[in-house]
């Protein structure tokens, strides 16, 4: 098996500091080419669905992985799908499975 995220070729972080609604318009405004978000349930000003939502809007076939703490996100998100779901604490070779998982997923729907 590959080191986890061995094939990663360039990672766009976003400060914490940031709200989900400052991510959305840096993504979308930065013209990037984006293959997956990865994004915690709970943010500052919107949640992890919220942002699901408006990148969405950009990228419709996105595949969206959320991470979580909470015990029950569910209640943070309200009505938003929050699926796939990577719960902390997590290992990396959990989290680049998923990953894994969901660019396959995209590419079998392409």
């Amino acid at each position: 098996m590959r080191a986890p995220l061995s094939w990663l070729r360039e990672l766009v972080v976003i400060p914490a500091d940031q709200t989900g609604r400052d991510v959305a318009h840096r993504l979308i405004a930065a013209g990037l080419e984006v293959d997956l978000l990865l994004t915690d349930v709970a943010m500052p000003g919107m949640n992890g669905g919220e942002l699901a939502d408006i990148v969405r809007g950009r990228w419709p076939g996105l595949p969206i992985i959320f991470i979580s703490g909470y015990a029950d996100p569910d209640s943070i998100a309200g009505h938003q799908n929050l699926q796939p779901l990577v719960r902390k604490p997590f290992r990396a070779t959990d989290l680049a499975a998923e990953i894994e998982r969901s660019l396959a997923e995209c590419r079998r729907a392409a």
